[in-house]
Formats: structure tokens, sequence, C-alpha cells
């Protein structure tokens, strides 16, 4: 023995339900005959009758009192309610036949993680139809209230009959209108599951990305089934632009590849030429508008970016004609470059338009007034400069 002594559920209401409104007693009573009611119930019926219903007995309202014994058990009972609705569980059919034979599945990751979902919902869902069939028992408590008055009153057995005959009608419709609310309920219910109940081709999937010029790996990516490599594309550009250096060009020569160690595909290549981090196996990515899925792409899967990207910060730095400010007290250094016949030119056009060139220093740490910088003056500057308004050009 467990010491646990088991009682229907509806056994124990029924035991703590009013006799007059046939609910759940509410502000419960006990009169000096020893029977009990919701306050509210005898009081109407003393103030009708002046009796006790179930004895007859003549009865005042200064004769009831509070029962706090049974106010203590509804509490009671209500509190364990609670906490066994709090404990629902979405029990699995060991023989089923999608588990029968296969018992590790029972305790497979996503069946834990759809219980729990599911758990949560149900739990939900359990109080809602509550609600549905309190608000119902509440107005078939007024219901039968209002023909226990009448039959109080005294009635005859042909208005006995036709009285109780009315009651049932009301009842029944009562019951209807809840029965319609629960299916409509269960009915939305089922749809909402279906709808979300995703299969795994319809799921996000977590991939990581190898930047092979830039020495990056994106370890989290999420892709759909569908998505292709312009997608893809996309996101890195997202993933650059947040970390303020955005992408301004990819090379058209770019080459993907999908780690041939989560994917198979006839057009496996093996040992990919100048790669900076060794050989590697991989399925070639061949048209970039095709969806993932055809490349048989799983989660977890690595997808290899070969070529250059070119991001803002490779750019080489603009000609100082462009990044002059009057009011910053700007200092500058300027070089001359002999096979240009120019003077005057900034840092970092003779690093880039004139890096071949024999240059040499001219002025070191000079205090500009102006936007001064010949290279750009005389149209020879390659950099982003004031006469192109900082456009970039890129080879």
């Amino acid at each position: 023995m467990d010491g646990i002594i088991h009682i229907p559920q509806a056994l124990i209401h029924e035991s703590l339900d009013c006799p007059i409104c046939m609910c759940l007693f509410k502000d419960p009573v006990i009169t000096y005959c020893g029977h009990s009611y919701c306050k509210s119930c005898i009081e109407e019926c003393i103030n009708r009758t002046h009796d006790c219903p179930h004895c007859k007995a003549k009865l005042e309202k200064n004769q009831i009192w509070r029962n706090y014994k049974i106010d203590q058990f509804i509490q009671m009972v209500e509190k364990a309610k609670g906490i066994s609705q709090k404990m629902i569980d979405v029990k699995l059919d060991e023989n089923d036949p999608l588990y029968k034979g296969n018992p590790e599945m029972m305790e497979s990751p996503f069946i834990q993680i759809a219980r729990q979902s599911i758990r949560d919902s149900l739990y939900k869902y359990e109080k809602y139809s509550e609600g549905l069939k309190k608000d119902t028992e509440e107005m078939k408590n007024k219901i039968k209230l209002k023909y226990a008055l009448q039959l109080s009153q005294g009635i005859n057995q042909s208005n006995f009959e036709q009285n109780e005959e009315a009651k049932r009608t009301e009842l029944n419709l009562i019951d209807k209108k809840y029965q319609t609310s629960l299916e409509f309920l269960i009915d939305s219910y089922q749809k909402f599951l279906k709808e979300s109940l995703a299969s795994p081709e319809q799921l996000p999937m977590r991939i990581s990305i190898s930047i092979q010029s830039k020495n990056i790996m994106i370890d989290s990516m999420y892709i759909k089934f569908y998505d292709s490599i312009l997608d893809i594309r996309s996101k890195i550009e997202e993933y650059f632009q947040k970390k303020g250096d955005p992408v301004v060009k990819f090379d058209p020569a770019l080459k993907c590849y999908v780690d041939s160690s989560l994917s198979e595909s006839p057009q496996k290549v093996s040992k990919m030429a100048n790669m900076n981090q060794g050989d590697l196996e991989g399925v070639l990515i061949d048209d970039e508008t095709r969806p993932l899925k055809f490349y048989n792409i799983k989660p977890g899967s690595k997808i290899q970016i070969i070529g250059e990207i070119k991001l803002r910060s490779d750019l080489p730095k603009p000609c100082f004609s462009l990044i002059f400010v009057k009011e910053a007290k700007q200092l500058v250094d300027y070089y001359s470059c002999n096979d240009c016949n120019l003077s005057w030119i900034c840092e970092n056009c003779i690093k880039f338009c004139h890096k071949t060139h024999n240059t040499k220093e001219q002025l070191k740490g000079h205090l500009a007034t102006w936007a001064c910088c010949y290279c750009s003056k005389n149209k020879v500057c390659k950099l982003p400069n004031k006469l192109n308004s900082g456009s970039v050009y890129l080879k």
C-alpha cells in the first residue's frame, strides 16, 4: 500500500454540489438542521418559503452559518486539480508501428521536444475548454435554480411534469451549444497542429560558411532547402554589413563547394587546386540559381567559398583631396614622382597610383590649408578623389 486513496474526481465533485443549484458549493453554509447549501441559494429559498428545501424544517437567515470545513476541502481539491493539470504528459503508444522494434526512438530528442511543446499547448487548451465547461455549468445551474424555486412554491402533478420537461429542454439546449463549441475548438486545435508540425524540408537548416580568401568561418547560418547560392551571397553581404565592412564586389569566377563529408553527388570534386588550407574533397555547386537541396546539403554541412570577396576595407585609401576637412588641421606628407613629373602628391596616391614609379619624399607633416593633391588635379589618380566624387573603380 502506498498510503494514497484514489477517489474518482466525479464522485468528489458530486459530494460537493449544492442540492439547489447542483453546482460546486460557493460560500457554503450549514443550516441548524444540518444541511449544506450555497449561501445565495439557501437565502433565496428562505426569502420565498422560509424552510429547508431538504427536510422542510422552518428556517430563517439567522439560523445558517458558514461551513468552513467544506470550504477548506473545496480549496484543497481545486489545488490538487491544478497540480495534476500541470503534470499533463503526452503518452506514446509503444505498439505504434513507428516505434515497434525501434525502442530507442521513444527517447529521440525530436520526440522529447515535440512532447514538451504539445504538453505546454495542451495545458492551455485544457484550461480554455474548462472555461467553456464552467460557463456551461453556470448557465445550467441558473436554469436548475429557476425550476427548483418553482417547485418549492408547490405545484400539482401535471404542472410538475411540464416543469421537468421545460427544464430538460433548456438543459439539453445548453449542452448542445457546449458540445458544438467544444467540437469547433477541437477542430481548430487539430488544424493548428497539422499546420504547425513542419516536415524537415520546411525547417530552417543550420550550416557553416568558410570564406577561404578571408580566412573566415561563419559557424551559424540558417538557410532553407530551396535557397540557392544567390541567397547565400545575400546572407554573406548581410554578415559583413553588420560587421561594418560591406561587400563591394564578388569575384565573377567565385566557386562554391559543399563539404562532401555530409553530402554525396556524382559531381564530386577531389583535391581542388590552389587551396590555402590544403586539399579538400567537395561537391561543386555548378548552378548558382539551383536550390541547394539538389546538392543533397544536410544540416551541419559546410559550404566552401573559393575566390575573392572584396570588402570596403580591402579598397585602397582615398586621395587626400577627398578627405580634406579645413577645420581639422590635418598634417599630410607630400611626395614627387619623377616618371610623371609631378609634385605635391599625397601619400595614398604615391603608394597606389605611382607604386612602380621613381618617387621621392617632398615635404613631411605639412599643415594642409586646402584639398591639395596634384595626382588627382592632373587626372592621373586611380583612387576615389575630389574630381570623381569618391567613386570607386575596381578592375
